[in-house]
């Protein structure tokens, strides 16, 4: 496994720090500021999403499906039991948006990883590894 790398924490300034009291101290402020935060991280989410995809061929690697929204990043070999450990719990990113960040961070290394559309993903766990597009029965 190589190293991960890991994002750097954004520096606190004083002014930072006066800006979330000030935000904190009124709910309608508060309010106002988790929308839009909320709509700033589906953004960013989606950037990634669309990052990772494109770096990864753009479409499902067994069906060739090239709708984002169907497309997710499918751990080859065992590897995202590795990454999480014994213990379940993943030791360098939390959830589907610390998957494509750790793969941007870490330059999308292509050995380990493919895009898969859901069904292939799901149906490739399902049937023991064979996509079921691929077990011609």
């Amino acid at each position: 496994m190589t190293k991960s790398k890991t994002m750097p924490a954004l520096p606190r300034t004083e002014e930072h720090k006066h800006t979330w009291a000030k935000i904190k101290s009124s709910p309608v402020r508060l309010k106002a500021f988790r929308a839009k935060d909320r709509i700033l991280k589906a953004k960013t989410r989606m950037e990634l999403k669309l990052a990772v995809i494109k770096a990864y061929g753009g479409k499902c690697a067994c069906c060739r499906e090239k709708d984002h929204r169907f497309l997710t990043v499918d751990h080859k070999n065992g590897v995202g039991y590795r990454r999480r450990g014994s213990n379940g719990k993943c030791r360098r990113a939390n959830g589907t948006t610390g998957i494509w960040a750790w793969l941007v961070a870490n330059r999308f290394p292509n050995k380990d990883y493919q895009i898969l559309c859901f069904n292939c993903n799901s149906g490739t766990y399902i049937n023991g590894g064979i996509c079921p597009h691929k077990d011609v029965r």
